[in-house]
């Protein structure tokens, strides 16, 4: 049996401190849940996922799946928020260390979604189960975000090839004369400088809200006729 085809991920889809930013300028200003005061609290959204190729039973785990906090905060409240598929019946129960997921059937593909409400500053998580086949759970905290060294690095490197097209394009520039390109440097250029203009463009369309792929082929194609357009007049000959 290909045991590392079997595996569990956990993830924080979100996190956002329930805290105002600047309450220590209101006095009196506290946090309460069921009239209980709240210190510091968190709302964070976490993800349970079986990433794996083969399901994993119920009687695979030892225990529960726990989900424990860092030491000096603690879980409030924690509730099951959606499942996939719909079927999928989970049991999310609140320990002394964190939460715990009763064993369960999961296929691949099945997640579990929980919203967590903890006090005492913001909390980092660990997973922790023993279930037959998987050596660890994995843990991803990004939320979605690429990492900030992966962002500086594709910056760097779009920067470059910029800078290349650049300089390939500006030969004559100063001369006057007109600028002649190998079809190998026409090429380089249309692929750099086409592909950093789609990248910039999805995030604006993401910016803006227009999320549907119908709508993003249309705004894709009024775009392209428009800088078809732009780019026939910069370039027109003047007549012979």
């Amino acid at each position: 049996m290909d045991l590392t085809s079997k595996s569990l991920e956990f993830r924080v889809a979100s996190q956002v401190s329930l805290e105002p930013a600047r309450s220590g300028d209101i006095k009196g200003l506290q946090i309460t849940l069921d009239s209980e005061p709240l210190d510091r609290p968190y709302l964070t959204v976490v993800e349970l996922i079986n990433d794996g190729l083969r399901p994993i039973s119920s009687s695979e785990f030892e225990g529960p799946a726990e989900i424990r906090l860092s030491v000096g905060t603690k879980v409030v409240r924690a509730e099951l928020v959606s499942a996939y598929p719909k079927s999928l019946e989970a049991r999310v129960a609140i320990t002394e260390k964190g939460i715990a997921v009763a064993p369960l059937l999961l296929n691949p593909e099945d997640k579990l979604t929980i919203s967590i409400l903890s006090s005492g500053g913001q909390p980092l998580f660990s997973p922790s189960a023993r279930i037959a086949g998987v050596t660890e759970i994995k843990l991803d905290v990004s939320q979605g975000k690429i990492p900030a060294w992966k962002l500086s690095g594709l910056a760097l490197l779009a920067a470059f090839l910029l800078f290349v097209a650049s300089d390939i394009t500006n030969k004559g520039f100063f001369t006057g004369k007109p600028v002649v390109l190998r079809k190998r440097a026409a090429i380089f250029v249309s692929v750099v400088t086409g592909i950093t203009g789609v990248s910039m463009f999805v995030i604006f369309l993401n910016n803006v809200g227009v999320q549907g792929w119908w709508q993003n082929v249309l705004a894709a194609i009024v775009l392209l006729i428009f800088t078809g357009l732009v780019a026939t007049l910069l370039n027109l000959r003047p007549k012979a």
